[in-house]
């Protein structure tokens, strides 16, 4: 199972919405130690990686490795990043 809750879901989302002009399709890697994401841009000129510590979450536990793949059509719909809360929780 994968549960994280942020205090402040706003900057989440933030961070989501500056990696989104580069990348288009990542894999969100989540295991006891936390939340990452490693990829390329489409040219193969810029990499992200981004790491989230679990301490950094108000609420983590993830009790296996987790692998969740995400597509970046163009068209990102800010609700479904961060919502309009400034608690957000996601469950796996």
């Amino acid at each position: 199972m994968f549960e994280a809750r942020l205090v402040q879901g706003s900057l989440l989302k933030k961070v989501l919405e500056s990696v989104k002009d580069l990348v288009t399709d990542a894999n969100f890697d989540c295991s006891a130690t936390g939340f990452s994401l490693q990829a390329m841009d489409s040219s193969h000129v810029a990499l992200v990686s981004l790491l989230l510590r679990s301490e950094g979450f108000e609420h983590y536990r993830c009790d296996r490795n987790i692998s969740m793949g995400a597509k970046n059509d163009g068209e990102t719909n800010e609700n479904e990043l961060a919502g309009k809360k400034q608690r957000e929780e996601h469950s796996d």
